[in-house]
């Protein structure tokens, strides 16, 4: 009886240490498996691997925006310029990290990290408090927001190959949005219609102001969405959970000309008048983000850099502008 047991006992064993290779290349299959299905869709591997690269293109992409709101919208009053500089750029730094999530932390390239922390850093000088023993605060905070400026610009100068107008950033396929991004944008594509009304309403140099940042806004955020799908639903019909209502793009479209028509309208007041300069400002930045955003609504990225290119490359020129000329 005690041969027979040890017979099986052995036999048991045998067949376990089959069993133990068996299950470790199940589990390897498996491992590949699951890895496979995670990646299917992923702007990680969609691309060959190259997924960590490619948000390392998309952040100097945004950049190329962030840098134009500091260069050209600032206007006069650059202690409150100062503060919607800070809270734009946080806001865009806020969708970033959310988005961020999508990819695997493991995969991060340096680089966009290394674009993160800098603007990260730029963000917090221009949040900062004003010292105290400033003379001229005004001047101050001009100074400030030149000096982010060129630090926004410095940055993306490190990262000249991706600043090819011939091959701008584009993503292959559609990129689904966080929710966080959705409500965000509708909501400033909402306050846009607001602060319209108002403008239209009451023809002054306040509201007209508050348009422009409502507009301002608005084209951030719509920039970091602009490779969400555009849906065109019937009149009953919802917009899919990937994609974006076109309806709603097209809107912004229309206020934004609308904006450009009232600030006409506006310089002919008595009130206006006095503040034509900053009224044909402001309309100067809304035919510049008319364009930006007819670029998005055709999915032609090349324009859209292109447009944004113009003002960095007056600033930083690189070095195939250089060789050209």
């Amino acid at each position: 009886m005690s041969k027979l047991i040890n017979r099986k006992k052995g036999l048991s064993m045998t067949k376990t240490n089959k069993e133990v290779y068996k299950d470790v290349l199940r589990f390897l299959g498996f491992f590949l498996f699951v890895v496979l299905i995670l990646c299917t869709g992923s702007l990680v591997c969609a691309d060959g691997g190259k997924g960590s690269d490619n948000l390392a293109k998309r952040y100097v992409s945004d950049g190329l925006l962030l840098y134009n709101e500091l260069a050209n919208e600032s206007g006069r009053n650059f202690l409150k310029a100062r503060k919607i500089h800070a809270n734009l750029l946080g806001m865009y730094l806020d969708e970033m990290e959310d988005r961020q999530r999508n990819y695997a932390a493991a995969l991060l390239t340096s680089e966009a990290l290394d674009i993160l922390t800098n603007l990260k850093s730029i963000r917090k000088s221009l949040a900062k408090p004003i010292p105290e023993d400033i003379q001229d605060p005004n001047d101050w905070a001009k100074k400030n927001i030149e000096q982010a400026g060129r630090k926004v610009g410095e940055l993306l100068s490190n990262f000249e190959p991706y600043l090819d107008l011939e091959n701008p950033f584009v993503l292959d396929g559609f990129e689904e949005l966080g929710d966080k991004c959705r409500r965000d944008l509708y909501a400033a594509l909402e306050d846009v219609k607001v602060k319209l009304r108002a403008y239209i309403k009451d023809l002054t140099i306040k509201n007209a102001e508050e348009l422009c940042l409502a507009n301002r806004k608005a084209i951030v955020h719509l920039f970091i969405a602009r490779f969400a799908r555009f849906d065109d639903p019937g009149e009953r019909a919802e917009t899919s959970s990937k994609g974006l209502d076109i309806r709603a793009v097209r809107q912004f479209r229309g206020d934004i000309n609308r904006t450009i028509y009232w600030n006409r309208v506006c310089k002919r007041t008595k009130e206006g008048s006095k503040h034509a300069y900053e009224l044909t400002a402001y309309s100067v930045s809304e035919l510049r983000r008319l364009r930006i955003l007819q670029s998005v609504l055709d999915s032609d990225m090349r324009e859209a850099q292109a447009l944004l290119l113009i003002a960095f490359r007056d600033s930083f020129p690189l070095k195939d502008t250089l060789e050209r000329n």
